[in-house]
């Protein structure tokens, strides 16, 4: 089983950078020679060499921003529509922007993007103005090592597959199919307290071709890396299903929250709001828990009518709702009579992957991080504290661990 260790070494950003790139070179060298070649041409003073360059950089980038907006926009046109702005932005100051390198530019794009999705929400009307400080300075750190391990990998389902194999202990050599099914079986055995004639009755219907046996699903529900990914597909929550829970719609409907928010942006809505909420509280839930916004950014949008004292009692209310310490004390009740399986839910790797997800599918925002993952790890004997949270990610440790990870693999392969 591979753990997190932290062995003292200081963070590094150039040490964090070599390592991607060799992991990147390792997936497509020539891809990213190409896309350096371009973002330098793009960025150069030659006008003529920017607007040659500029067809194949927008390819590159499109791919980027469908991987990046798929759970930040509810629609296809809607994240088209945002690819597009965006491309037409970078075009309008081409010449402006200076050559960071393949890391750089995919902060810039991301930042451009999150300012276009923010736009897109507001829903003002006209040409909305903006300038080089919503973009503000590429960092050195943890955002732009982030951006390019995800980005730039063209198969961006490998990177979480990797993390499997990390932090849950999965084989390579077990395919995404097998893994689900693996996980599956846990959780209608420990869980749902099925019997064994009832979960390969279940999981043979759906695979008669691969028949599942006793011995086998004996084998399975002894594995560690089985039952840490039960408990990790239990415990994880996308910010549609905890906006869902928040706004008192479960079960989640993805359709009948798209509508909530275009309805909750429009002035006056004529209908009651959902729960125990006013519509302006909405909007800061779905701001905040469904598109992952900062605070600050919050508070500056021109819809937002919560002042500050009332956004942070609002904050409060719904971490008295969050569903994470209710579940992890349905899991351990569940598990009860399993002490081997218990111990897994205070293994490291677990929670390394838990935080892992939502920084890189959900929110970046370590805080909401923390209060999604620390109150059920305690009641799972696992201390996270937010120093520990801000190591594995403002230090890069966890990026680094897997990129040494995917490394190696790719050396063995």
């Amino acid at each position: 089983m591979s753990t997190f260790k932290d062995d003292n070494r200081p963070y590094c950003p150039a040490h964090l950078q070599s390592q991607f790139r060799c992991i990147l070179s390792s997936v497509d060298a020539r891809a990213e020679r190409s896309l350096k070649d371009l973002i330098a041409g793009f960025c150069g003073a030659d006008a003529q060499v920017a607007e040659a360059c500029f067809p194949a950089l927008c390819e590159i980038t499109s791919r980027g921003l469908k991987a990046y907006l798929k759970s930040k926009l509810y629609s296809d046109e809607a994240r088209e529509d945002v690819i597009q702005e965006v491309l037409k932005r970078l075009w309008m100051r081409r010449g402006k922007w200076e050559d960071k390198g393949a890391s750089g530019w995919w902060a810039l794009v991301k930042r451009i993007a999150d300012q276009c999705r923010i736009d897109m929400v507001r829903k003002v009307g006209g040409e909305v103005l903006w300038d080089d400080a919503e973009v503000g300075e590429v960092e050195d750190g943890e955002s732009t090592t982030v951006e390019l391990l995800l980005e730039a990998i063209a198969d961006r389902e490998a990177l979480y597959r990797a993390a499997d194999e990390l932090w849950l202990g999965f084989s390579e050599l077990i395919s995404d199919r097998d893994r689900v099914r693996r996980a599956l079986a846990a959780q209608l055995f420990y869980q749902h307290a099925l019997g064994w004639e009832e979960v390969l009755t279940m999981l043979n219907r759906n695979s008669p071709d691969r028949p599942l046996s006793r011995v086998e699903l004996d084998s399975w529900l002894a594995d560690p890396s089985v039952i840490r990914s039960a408990a990790f597909r239990t415990l994880f929550r996308s910010n549609d299903q905890l906006a869902s829970h928040l706004l008192e719609m479960d079960p989640i409907d993805e359709a009948a929250l798209n509508a909530l928010t275009v309805l909750a942006m429009a002035p006056n809505p004529k209908v009651a709001p959902p729960g125990n909420w006013t519509w302006p509280e909405v909007q800061v839930i779905l701001w905040r828990y469904r598109q992952a916004e900062r605070v600050d950014k919050i508070q500056a949008h021109e819809l937002c009518s919560v002042e500050k004292d009332e956004m942070a009692a609002l904050f409060d209310r719904c971490l008295a709702k969050f569903p994470f310490s209710d579940i992890m004390k349905q899991l351990l009740d569940s598990l009860e009579r399993w002490p081997l399986a218990t111990r897994e839910l205070s293994e490291p790797g677990l929670w390394q992957r838990l935080v892992f997800e939502y920084y890189c599918r959900e929110t970046s925002n370590h805080r909401d991080i923390f209060d999604r993952t620390s109150s059920p790890a305690d009641l799972a004997s696992y201390r996270l504290t937010m120093a520990m949270l801000n190591v594995w990610l403002s230090n890069g440790r966890l990026f680094a661990r897997l990129a040494a990870h995917l490394q190696q693999a790719g050396g063995e392969a």
